[in-house]
């Protein structure tokens, strides 16, 4: 069902939030930010991924540190996806098979069938060749198209995942707003991604 779903890109607004967080801890210290982030809105909730690099952040852990720990939770995602997208790729690459024994089902009953009875003859042509159209039709206009879908949200949450952490490590280093603004723009084209390829 997920696969039907446009999935709501909140690029922007991360950016725009880790504005926020790097104006306020420039302005108030690297500790603020957590009253910050306490104080989140319950209809826009924050991150959980976002919110445990801030969080990180308040502690004083090294951005190097922070940086391995938000990349290893990335990968566990990636990993969990994985076999979503494998079952979408082993049905798919059975799909025709499964269609192919269905002919040869349909085949050994047009020799059953012989030429005595042409209904019987007929029906049994018309399931040799509809179980490998199905096969196909399965294939190409499901499961493959659902697989391609998958591989492209995850690309583009890997993407999402690591300008979050780009911005924690650049609000740990204490880098201007300005220069994290501009350094955060080019993660802009996800969005791009989402509203063309995701539809």
């Amino acid at each position: 069902l997920e696969l039907l779903v446009k999935p709501k890109s909140s690029v922007s607004s991360t950016i725009d939030y880790l504005l926020r967080l790097s104006q306020t801890a420039r302005q108030n210290g690297l500790l603020s930010l957590e009253k910050v982030i306490s104080e989140e809105d319950p209809k826009k909730p924050i991150d959980p991924f976002l919110k445990r690099g801030i969080l990180m952040v308040v502690d004083g852990t090294d951005p190097e540190k922070i940086s391995d720990i938000l990349e290893n939770d990335i990968y566990v995602y990636e990993q969990n996806q994985s076999v979503l997208l494998q079952m979408f790729d082993s049905i798919a690459a059975f799909c025709p098979s499964f269609g192919m024994v269905g002919t040869i089902v349909g085949l050994i009953q047009v020799l059953g069938a012989g030429m005595d009875d042409p209904n019987a003859l007929t029906k049994a042509i018309g399931v040799a060749f509809i179980t490998t159209l199905y096969g196909v039709l399965l294939a190409n206009f499901i499961f493959v198209p659902a697989s391609t879908k998958l591989k492209s949200r995850l690309a583009n949450h890997r993407l999402e995942k690591e300008m979050i952490i780009a911005g924690v490590c650049a609000i740990r280093n204490g880098v201007n707003s300005r220069f994290l603004r501009e350094q955060l723009s080019s993660y802009l084209i996800i969005d791009d991604n989402k509203g063309r390829g995701q539809k």
